[in-house]
């Protein structure tokens, strides 16, 4: 694995994202894939058993898988169960769902959910309803427990027709599309395209905890759970992944993308790139730290 950094300390955490960066969406959905993903995840468990259990001797706590992710938390945890992440006493698994909107810890419970603004719940209500009556049949919801997800049933009628128009239709009700900065302070969410898959609506401002907050991507769970995390490598994939590495970059945590990343051009400097696509590439990475430290 030629990276050209040196780990200066012990890593006591995992951030990354899930689909397309642990596990294919596209190669899951066959029997090989499926066989596939199961031997890489168990390698990663392996190595972040081991990795735990030094983390644990050095720092006195359990190393931190974050998963941070804009899947559903039932399909998070669907995953989870097939191969055991949480076993190990050694390691917290951590998942930030919906971006971080709902956080919670396997080991401590609901770390906090985000209660979106009254704006953000009228005006994506206003955007269903014209989806619905538009192109009922051609979509779903997903249905997960903060943000508004639209799924695509035909991936190009959901990227030419569909997704063409809600864009337009969700700028005039104040939401904005993100395609790598410059979005605007006072917008009601953000809306996030996975080509292809889905339309992500997040929303921009609400409360957490009786506290008011604003939520800027993946930004902010690494933000809020850098109060429990020393130093962490951060691996992700995609456009949506760019506020995380800003804000794990500004926290000095060392930041990767598996080799078939979708960032093109907007990779930035900081980042490197893992030689393996998926879950090998990372347990790759955490293997190399255990050659450092084990």
């Amino acid at each position: 694995m030629k990276l050209t950094m040196n780990f200066t300390e012990l890593p006591d955490a995992l951030i990354t994202d899930l689909d397309n960066t642990l596990v294919s969406t596209k190669e899951s959905s066959k029997l090989i894939g499926l066989l596939k993903e199961y031997k890489a995840l168990t390698e990663l468990k392996n190595t972040l058993d081991k990795l735990g259990s030094i983390c644990y001797q050095t720092y006195g706590y359990p190393f931190k898988l974050i998963i941070v992710t804009g899947n559903s938390f039932d399909y998070v945890m669907a995953k989870l169960e097939v191969y055991s992440l949480w076993t190990s006493p050694t390691l917290e698994v951590i998942v930030a769902s919906e971006n971080g909107l709902y956080t919670q810890s396997l080991r401590r419970g609901i770390l906090w959910k985000f209660e979106p603004s009254a704006d953000y719940l009228r005006r994506t209500s206003d955007l269903m309803s014209y989806a619905l009556k538009r192109h009922r049949g051609r979509f779903y919801l997903q249905g997960n427990l903060v943000r508004i997800t639209f799924k695509a049933l035909d991936s190009r009628y959901f990227d030419e027709e569909l997704v063409p128009e809600l864009i337009e239709l969700g700028r005039k009700l104040g939401f904005e599309l993100y395609e790598g900065g410059g979005l605007k302070e006072g917008r009601v969410g953000t809306m996030y395209w996975h080509k292809g898959d889905a339309l992500d609506i997040d929303p921009f401002k609400g409360r957490i905890g009786g506290r008011e907050a604003i939520f800027e991507g993946k930004s902010f769970p690494v933000r809020e759970l850098s109060k429990e995390v020393a130093y962490a490598l951060v691996v992700g994939d995609s456009l949506n992944d760019l506020p995380m590495f800003q804000e794990a970059h500004s926290l000095g945590y060392s930041c990767f993308v598996v080799k078939n990343h979708s960032l093109g051009n907007k990779l930035p400097p900081y980042v490197k790139v893992l030689e393996e696509p998926l879950a090998r590439g990372v347990n790759l990475l955490l293997l190399r730290v255990l050659r450092e430290w084990g």
